[in-house]
């Protein structure tokens, strides 16, 4: 196909981008357009369509199994495309899907069944459906060089669809696990190996095939394939392999000692040719001779057919959603390393620098109440040379990482002294060193130590070593000075500055008219809340409602079908009460609702991530990494105020024969057997969360355990009581 065909097209890929991105005000991932049918219709419907496929004239045990198959992973794929993390219409997903228009070529009806869609997530893969959709994660992407790696993932999970490799899969792996036609004799290891070797084989065949049918069709780089193969290799690392500097938080007035950083970091070990035994993927080396039988050697190739442009601009989202994205799952130390990677071709970025700023003062609530631990993932589990900041922050003590955080947002704020995010930022990074520690003013020096008299290092290649600087370093080193000989010089240049300087003292000012109180009474207090709350609230959104129905009597464990019934009901519900407790509620959730557009897809993807980091740090005082973000929907809904609650019900599976056996060991039991043998077992579970979108604090913290079931009038009376503890004004307090 002539050249000019694929620039024409990379044209049209490239003004299908939603937007341009600000770089320093990066906005995160959105989707824009239409929302696909995929995202609005409901589960009950996507499962009939599977069913529809089974042919009739197959045996009775094989409809029953597939539509067993279409039932449980149309379940779990829809809940998948609700969840906030999968995107349509954006920038990665049109430049996917023009890509896999081209593999397919004049195949109509196949380019009518795939659908492509991106997933904000940092996992380095792509996944294929049954049902045809091809799910591509922006870690991949972030990992990719070329637009031909990328042609040659799809092709490969192209291959995946048009061999119906999932359904067989799942067919497969029924007739292993319950012993049948050939497996009747085997072990449970000959079982798992026999799992095993089909998922590999049919990997092998969607890499073979995938390039014979369709990568081979267009002119891409024929050296593609096995370039994947090596980027797969070192997945687990990110998407590049550069020395953090040591002096990278070191300013000019705080300098850390030598002692604080590696000699060396940890070498990759990651290894091609393991053993693949009992794993689902067969290993590079085996991939690679495989893909070797096909691949014509000395063949030429390009590497980008669609667009060179619009693949770069790609990779650089998903590349600074990265960073955001280790921020949203409290990977810190990857959310530095991510940023410093990015930083080192755009030295000034802000959005970068912010998250550098984030990730701080994150980790500095956690060293104040003593968890850095959970954060901060022990040095020697790491490989690479970001293995230096794991090494650097463990080294740090809760008042040296204070005062970098301080350090850092306040360089930061004098940047930018107008941007409201920064100095939102500075003022908790400050919080937490005047409230959360013993530092005082006093503890500061406000000019810099003597060091005329320090001997002038013998490497004057070193530019740094005969500076102001590199004099402090030296002598820190040489005399190991204590630990607050070490940070005291770190406001010297701050302290001249009127902001800094009132700001500090405001805050000492509210410590000490604050009555005294331990830092560890914020861990004591963790999980307590007024079961009688009444927060006064006029107006809230709720976010996405959960509802789960179990059965352990049933092999899936799963209620697939009353599951869906219930969440309709609850969210229904909830809808009701709200106007009975006078609550204006605005009910955002992807479930059943085809009304929703790009602009609330977008709203309930924020929150959702929102609430998912928010939950996760339980009661650890973090400020949450999208508060800079959620302004627009505060103002959008007219409130700060959110909810989300869930209702778990599980039928519990009776021991039958312990109540025979009673009753006729101790036959006055017998009525009371009988009543039990009569009587369903439930175990339920509700939640109820009610937090402020401003500061994250938790209003209300509602769990419910209840012995019973969830029949309406109950679910109902919960639901009632939550909302009106939102509602309920509060009291007002009599002398």
């Amino acid at each position: 196909m002539p050249m000019k065909f694929y620039a024409l097209l990379g044209l049209l890929c490239l003004n299908t981008i939603a937007f341009a991105q600000n770089w320093d005000y990066y906005t995160p991932f959105q989707a824009s357009g239409p929302v696909p049918g995929d995202f609005t219709d409901v589960y009950v419907n996507k499962y009939q369509r599977g069913v529809q496929t089974i042919s009739k004239t197959e045996n009775r045990k094989s409809r029953r199994r597939k539509d067993d198959f279409y039932r449980k992973s149309e379940y779990f794929i829809n809940e998948y495309l609700v969840s906030g993390n999968v995107f349509f219409g954006d920038t990665i997903t049109n430049y996917c899907q023009s890509i896999v228009n081209k593999l397919i070529g004049d195949d109509k009806t196949l380019k009518e069944q795939i659908r492509v869609y991106s997933v904000k997530s940092p996992v380095v893969n792509a996944t294929a459906t049954a049902s045809g959709i091809i799910f591509v994660n922006t870690g991949l992407i972030a990992q990719l060089e070329t637009e031909a790696q990328l042609a040659y993932i799809l092709s490969h999970e192209l291959t995946h669809y048009t061999e119906n490799h999932v359904l067989d899969q799942y067919i497969e792996r029924e007739e292993v696990l319950n012993g049948e036609n050939a497996y009747r004799k085997s072990s449970y290891d000959e079982k798992m190996l026999a799992l095993s070797t089909y998922s590999t084989s049919q990997e092998l065949e969607a890499d073979k095939k995938g390039y014979t049918r369709f990568y081979s069709n267009l002119p891409y780089n024929p050296s593609a394939p096995h370039e994947v193969l090596d980027i797969l290799q070192y997945a687990e690392l990110p998407f590049d392999e550069f020395a953090f500097p040591k002096d990278f938080f070191d300013t000019q007035y705080l300098v850390f000692p030598a002692d604080y950083h590696l000699e060396e970091t940890a070498p990759i070990t990651a290894a091609a040719d393991y053993d693949d035994k009992g794993s689902t993927h067969p290993n590079l080396e085996n991939r690679r001779e495989a893909l070797g039988g096909v691949i014509p050697k000395n063949a030429e190739g390009s590497n980008f057919l669609i667009s060179e442009d619009a693949f770069r601009y790609c990779r650089k989202i998903a590349r600074y959603e990265q960073s955001r994205l280790y921020l949203l799952q409290r990977q810190y130390p990857l959310a530095i390393y991510n940023s410093f990677l990015l930083l080192r071709n755009d030295p000034h970025n802000r959005y970068l620098r912010l998250t550098i700023a984030k990730a701080l003062q994150a980790m500095l609530v956690y060293h104040n109440e003593r968890d850095l631990y959970k954060v901060v993932e022990d040095h020697e589990d790491v490989e690479g040379s970001s293995q230096e900041l794991y090494y650097f922050f463990d080294k740090l003590s809760r008042n040296e990482m204070a005062t970098l955080a301080v350090s850092y947002s306040y360089e930061l704020k004098r940047e930018f002294p107008e941007d409201p995010a920064i100095a939102r930022l500075f003022d908790k990074c400050l919080h937490e060193l005047v409230m959360e520690t013993e530092l005082k003013t006093a503890d500061f020096e406000k000019s810099l130590p003597d060091t005329s008299d320090t001997e002038v290092a013998e490497d004057t290649l070193n530019y740094r070593a005969n500076t102001k600087v590199g004099r402090i370093r030296q002598k820190n080193t040489e005399e190991s000075l204590s630990e607050k000989a070490f940070y005291q010089y770190a406001f010297v240049g701050f302290f001249q500055d009127s902001v800094f300087a009132n700001a500090f003292e405001e805050k000492e000012a509210i410590k000490a008219n604050t009555a005294y109180y331990n830092p560890q009474d914020r861990y004591n207090k963790r999980d307590k809340f007024d079961k009688n709350a009444a927060l006064g609230l006029e107006k809230v959104v709720c976010v996405t409602p959960q509802y789960l129905k179990l059965d352990q009597r049933d092999k899936d464990g799963i209620k697939f079908i009353a599951t869906d019934e219930r969440l309709a009901r609850f969210r229904q519900y909830i809808q009701e009460i709200a106007g009975k407790v006078d609550l204006e509620l605005q009910m955002l959730d992807y479930k059943g609702n085809a009304e929703f557009d790009a602009l609330q897809f977008n709203d309930i993807a924020l929150l959702t991530s929102w609430l998912q980091e928010r939950l996760s740090h339980v009661n650890h005082k973090v400020l949450n990494s999208d508060f800079d973000y959620v302004n627009n929907i505060i103002e959008r809904y007219g409130t700060p105020y959110v909810i989300t609650t869930g209702n778990v019900s599980l039928k519990v599976d009776e021991n039958v024969l312990s109540p025979i056996l009673l009753s006729i060991i101790l036959p006055p039991y017998a009525p009371f057997a009988l009543m039990d043998l009569s009587t369903q077992d439930y175990e339920s579970f509700n939640y109820f969360f009610a937090f402020d979108l401003r500061d994250a604090n938790a209003l209300l913290a509602e769990y419910n355990y209840y012995q019973s079931s969830d029949s309406k009038d109950y679910i109902r009376s919960i639901i009632y009581n939550s909302l009106l503890q939102v509602s309920d004004k509060p009291k007002k307090q009599t002398r």
